[in-house]
């Protein structure tokens, strides 16, 4: 009764006794157990959904801002030809990071299948930590120079887009620009470089600034 008492009150996470008694009394509290645990589900399935709904939503709200920044960034022809370049920077040190955790699985897994037969030798154990630490300084350095670029792109597109007025630091921003312009440079066998001092702080558009780079 009391379990009854609960469920109809809305709470659900009491179990009911008596389940396991082989008479009326039980068969009655199998049978409430078994609506508490049908509204436990709809309730957990109710919350799953409601989650699912608010992730949704935030992702549409995302999709929508990011939209945005595409239409406003299209606005500027350059940017095209930015995104592609950058794009195919990121793709070598990306692919390389690729290739190298792909032999470092395979390479784990022949380490497990002797760890696995008895057969492992100091030796190996070695050549393993060796080889694995060489792979994961691999893909940290190559992953920097990725996040690296991205970031330089997205500095630059954001400039560009937006031409909002903002503190920077002047060879910081020059830096991201030449990183952002280095692929279409390269295609046009053309060398380019910089000497801008540190510390030169401006109050500025940094993205006029990278137009006049242009």
């Amino acid at each position: 009764k009391a379990a009854m008492h609960a469920i109809v009150a809305g709470d659900y996470d009491r179990r009911v006794r008596g389940t396991e008694a082989r008479d009326e009394i039980g068969e009655m509290a199998r049978a409430v157990e078994v609506f508490r645990e049908n509204a436990v589900a709809r309730r957990r399935a109710e919350e799953e959904l409601r989650t699912s709904k608010e992730r949704a939503e935030s992702t549409l709200a995302d999709l929508r801002e990011t939209q945005q920044s595409l239409i406003q960034a299209e606005k500027l022809a350059a940017l095209g030809g930015l995104v592609a370049g950058v794009a195919h920077e990121v793709n070598n040190p990306v692919g390389i990071s690729l290739t190298v955790a792909s032999s470092l699985v395979r390479r784990c897994e022949a380490f497990g299948t002797e760890i696995a037969a008895g057969q492992l030798r100091r030796s190996r154990l070695d050549e393993f930590v060796s080889g694995t630490r060489e792979a994961a300084g691999q893909l940290v350095s190559n992953l920097e120079r990725a996040g690296e670029l991205i970031q330089s792109f997205k500095q630059v597109a954001v400039d560009r887009s937006h031409e909002e007025r903002r503190h920077f630091d002047l060879k910081q921003s020059t830096d991201q620009i030449v990183a952002s312009l280095r692929p279409g440079l390269r295609r046009a066998q053309i060398e380019l470089a910089t000497d801008v001092p540190e510390f030169i702080q401006l109050d500025s558009f940094p993205g006029a600034y990278g137009q006049v780079i242009t």
